[in-house]
């Protein structure tokens, strides 16, 4: 079952039911540009307690802003009450939400004019903004007033640079001055919503389009710790394959503290400071740096030397050299901790990890063999 017409089949029960609903969003977006969409979003005039009643399958996903997740089949549809929105005083979210009969008044909350359209089932546009004619110029344009809208929203302003990254679009003149003038806000934002539009604006085919014009209107200077990273990356014409490697950069150039102020899983962070130690402390590319930081790392690490320092990309390289070491980690080695412990007749202690690297470098450089008797024979000699 495709999710267009899963989609249809969902709607098709509010009809049934005397209400109204339309297919929003992105996935219209996509829809008028040709591209294949992602999820699908419905709106209707029906109030969050009716949906529960025509649908078995509902997950309470944001109820107090009108939203219910319908599950149909393999699909989760949020369908979202047509509404209207209090004032913003923390400038991200509304203080109440009034629930409203005309799809008409809900556009008119809505970000952009691009994202304000609604498919009816039988594949009607409705469009009350002028979202369709900006999408053919490809033109980013809040929906009524951009100083009304950013101050409700300021997470808005990053996200239109978002979208020129990941459209190629540009923004209207107007919508641009109101970011320029009220770039400030987004002191209100949290790091966490900052870091989830920065991931996607780095997957996007205009990523440096999108920082001109955030240098340009000194929004660049908003964001605080990666604000060095994207100076730099515009500089070089440089667009980072993953956003640990952003990080990395952000980390390099910038505010080398800053990292662990931002909240991000212990994993990545893990990962960016080994990159940065690769960067700062080796940089070359060997059979002892490969095992030592891990090939990933490494790779990372000499994207930026290349982007940044001008050096040779070796890729392909490193997984060749990766490819031909005889251990990867110490665990491929053919003794443990236990194994020297019995052979010397010591306690463990910090001692044990020192001597199981130096193995470790002896088997990767080829001076002894990754073979139990080998090694042992090579300590003895050695100790």
């Amino acid at each position: 079952m495709k999710q267009l017409e899963a989609a249809k089949e969902v709607m098709q029960v509010f009809i049934d039911h005397g209400y109204d609903v339309y297919i929003v969003g992105g996935f219209v977006r996509d829809y008028v540009m040709g591209r294949e969409g992602g999820d699908i979003d419905l709106a209707s005039n029906a109030t969050p307690e009716e949906v529960l009643s025509l649908f078995p399958q509902t997950v309470l996903t944001g109820v107090k802003h009108g939203t219910v997740s319908i599950l149909w089949g393999p699909y989760v549809f949020e369908v979202t009450t047509f509404r209207k929105e209090g004032t913003y005083r923390d400038y991200r979210w509304p203080d109440h939400v009034e629930y409203v009969d005309s799809f008409e008044e809900d556009v008119k909350r809505r970000d952009f004019t691009m994202n304000a359209l609604g498919l009816a089932i039988d594949g009607t546009l409705v469009d009350y903004v002028g979202g369709v004619a900006d999408i053919q110029k490809r033109i980013i344009r809040t929906v009524g007033n951009p100083y009304e809208r950013m101050k409700e929203d300021a997470l808005r302003m990053l996200r239109a640079f978002r979208f020129v990254s990941k459209l190629d679009f540009t923004i209207h003149p107007d919508t641009l001055q109101a970011i320029r003038t009220l770039g400030h806000l987004m002191e209100n934002i949290s790091q966490e919503r900052i870091i989830e539009e920065l991931k996607q604006m780095l997957e996007g085919q205009a990523f440096l389009k999108a920082l001109k014009l955030m240098k340009e209107t000194s929004f660049i200077k908003q964001l605080g710790f990666f604000e060095a990273g994207l100076a730099l990356c515009l500089d070089k014409s440089y667009q980072p394959a993953t956003f640990a490697e952003f990080l990395a950069v952000c980390t390099l150039f910038g505010d080398s503290k800053g990292l662990k102020q931002l909240p991000l899983a212990k994993k990545l962070v893990q990962y960016v400071r080994r990159v940065v130690a690769f960067y700062r402390d080796c940089g070359k590319v060997h059979p002892w740096s490969l095992f030592t930081y891990g090939r990933d790392v490494v790779i990372t690490g000499n994207r930026i030397q290349h982007f940044i320092d001008g050096n040779p990309l070796l890729t392909d390289d490193i997984n060749r050299l990766w490819s031909t070491l005889p251990i990867k980690s110490l665990k491929d080695l053919a003794v443990d901790g236990h194994d020297l412990m019995s052979w010397f007749d010591r306690k463990g202690g910090p001692w044990l990890n020192e001597l199981l690297h130096r193995i470790a470098k002896a088997v990767i450089t080829g001076e002894v063999k990754n073979e139990t008797d080998q090694i042992r024979h090579f300590l003895l000699k050695n100790k």
